[in-house]
């Protein structure tokens, strides 16, 4: 009896340990586009907000870094288009962030060229610049002007990379791979517009080629811990493999 009622508190005590890591990681989470819905023109948003995507151009859809994944081909025109609302609007604190696998990189001299991960015109922009650089922009902040990494992303042609950027009032940074890249110090708001969200393209020819999966965007600046951990853990997972030990130590 005493060792069942054990039992039964450690199950509890996990329980509630990694729904608190739930709430800690999803505090400030406007939307989530896992594109696992693996067929169709629409993109949903497991955030809070719902901001469904539209495809544009035919939808590919294949194995993605978890799941399924959207393939954005350049030459055909592909992106996401979320129509703009006020929880789009993010102004004090930001994180975007992404799993992408380049199949090409334009490095050149034409900024129009550049690939785009995903941008709010006139508001907050990630992308990998015409040098080979992921770079990032944010309208209204200060001083304005692009980030811009030293990683070169030309190296991770045709494998997974996670990259995000972000932005808590007082430093502007850009992490690959969950690591910092570069970290600039700004201040400001960045600018409200009522322009739409995009997907793997934004403005003239910057579409993305490759594959994009686990689009996240968040009113807050995830820290560079929190960001280490969203690679490594797996929360759902992990709570299944901690319950599958528990009943099968004792049944």
């Amino acid at each position: 009896m005493a060792r069942k009622f054990l039992i039964s508190i450690t199950i509890y005590l996990i329980l509630a340990f990694f729904s608190s890591l739930a709430y800690s990681a999803e505090e400030g989470l406007v939307s989530y586009w896992t594109f696992d819905d693996g067929k169709g023109d629409k993109a949903k948003d497991s955030g809070k907000a719902g901001n469904e995507g539209v495809i544009k151009g035919k939808s590919q859809w294949m194995q993605g870094k978890t799941g399924t994944a959207l393939s954005f081909v350049k030459q055909d025109a592909i992106y996401v288009e979320i129509k703009n609302n006020p929880s789009l609007n993010i102004k004090e604190q930001i994180t975007m962030c992404a799993w992408i696998k380049p199949t090409s990189i334009y490095t050149g001299e034409d900024w129009k060229e550049r690939n785009c991960v995903m941008a709010k015109r006139r508001a907050y922009y990630l992308d990998i610049n015409e040098k080979g650089n992921l770079a990032s922009y944010l309208y209204g902040v200060q001083p304005q002007e692009w980030l811009s990494g030293v990683t070169d992303m030309k190296k991770f042609m045709n494998k997974w990379v996670h990259v995000a950027t972000t932005y808590d009032g007082k430093e502007h940074k850009l992490y690959v791979d969950g690591k910092l890249d570069v970290s600039v110090k700004k201040s400001g708001l960045i600018s409200e517009v009522t322009d739409d969200f995009y997907i793997g393209w934004v403005d003239n020819n910057r579409y993305f080629d490759g594959i994009i999966d686990e689009v996240m965007l968040w009113s807050k600046a995830l820290t560079t811990d929190e960001l280490s951990r969203s690679l490594s853990v797996d929360r759902h997972s992990k709570l299944a493999s901690c319950w599958g030990r528990l009943k099968t130590l004792h049944p």
